[in-house]
């Protein structure tokens, strides 16, 4: 009985952090690798973006920060996820994400509050919940809200700045969660912005804490007006009893307006 209750908790968990890390607030785009913009989507445009993920882990940070390689497993993870995003308002967009395999699903909405020349922010909320292949206590495990702010600064017509903060609570509040990511984009005279970027996540669930940093190198293509083509590394460097991963991404996003 014992060994079962240990299973479904740590099952639980996990459920949490995934939802937690990869699925904050879904539905909503960002112009670089992990961190949202300042502006919604435009009144009555419609985005479509499948992101293919493989991940690669064969070690772990223990709770002192100290890291410890795996010798003989090697943990690998490849997802695919589908957003959708539609702009009901001028400065209002919600949208959704889901995984291939149907096990969560995360809404969220966007409001444009704020654009001028050089800056622009926006309001985010949003809900996470899961949709099958997991393990929880069905009299806890309830919904997982998400809110948060995203803003972009424009140093100059090559270059700006993405930094964006989220906070995710739920289930009683036994889970929480803090999510700043900063990045910097510089675009050439063909369309391809170079992106470099920051990440820090905090995980708190039946008050046992996680934590990581994480470095996001990446480029993304625009090669029509309409198609944007986004490949990035995340690369975790420092960690607090997190697995320590290396992640290939590749996203592909259509725009129809």
């Amino acid at each position: 009985m014992k060994c079962v209750i240990r299973k479904v908790t740590f099952g639980f968990i996990s459920l949490l952090f995934t939802l937690q890390i990869q699925a904050q607030i879904g539905g909503i785009a960002g112009t670089k690798i992990n961190s949202f913009n300042g502006l919604a989507i435009s009144k009555g445009a419609l985005e479509f973006e499948p992101t293919l993920t493989h991940s690669r882990s064969n070690g772990q940070w223990d709770d002192n920060g100290d890291y410890s390689k795996n010798q003989d497993l090697t943990t690998l993870n490849t997802q695919l996820q589908w957003r959708f995003s539609y702009g009901i308002f001028e400065n209002i967009g919600v949208g959704a994400t889901i995984d291939n395999q149907l096990s969560y699903a995360s809404i969220g909405a966007r409001y444009s509050a704020f654009d001028k020349e050089k800056w622009s922010l926006s309001l985010l909320t949003g809900a996470n919940t899961s949709l099958g292949n997991s393990i929880f206590p069905s009299d806890i495990f309830k919904v997982q809200w998400a809110m948060g702010f995203g803003s972009t600064f424009i140093i100059n017509g090559q270059s700006d700045v993405d930094f964006s903060y989220l906070i995710t609570t739920g289930n009683n509040n036994i889970s929480i969660g803090h999510f700043p990511t900063i990045e910097y984009g510089y675009r050439t005279k063909k369309n391809i912005v170079w992106i470099a970027g920051v990440g820090y996540q905090y995980t708190n669930v039946f008050q046992s804490s996680q934590s990581k940093w994480t470095f996001y190198p990446g480029v993304s293509i625009e090669s029509a007006n309409n198609f944007v083509l986004v490949l990035s590394i995340p690369i975790d460097y420092l960690g607090r009893n997190m697995a320590k991963t290396r992640t290939v991404n590749m996203t592909i996003t259509a725009l129809l307006d």
